[in-house]
């Protein structure tokens, strides 16, 4: 299966991840729920060494172990909003 007939083959199944994260409470500093979330995700996908650090980063350090370049792929987890505004996710014409 080459890229496009993945990523085409997983659309769905991306969405609902997105659909599933955007809608745990994240607010700023208080980061635990999402990155528990995504911790376990990455487990439950072999990441088996998946760990959280002191800042509430998410890190799966795969294929590190020498000296040799690495991709780091990172994003922010929190949100503007307090946790006492309900979240709500509105789609509209596929966005």
């Amino acid at each position: 299966m080459n890229l496009n007939e993945y990523v085409l083959a997983n659309h769905q199944t991306a969405l609902e991840l997105l659909r599933t994260l955007c809608l745990i409470p994240s607010p700023s500093h208080h980061e635990e729920k999402r990155a528990a979330f995504c911790k376990a995700w990455l487990m439950d996908h072999g990441a088996e060494n998946a760990f959280i650090d002191e800042a509430k980063n998410v890190i799966y350090e795969y294929n590190a172990e020498n000296d040799v370049p690495v991709a780091i792929f990172m994003a922010h987890i929190d949100t503007v909003f307090p946790e006492s505004v309900p979240l709500e996710l509105t789609e509209k014409d596929g966005k």
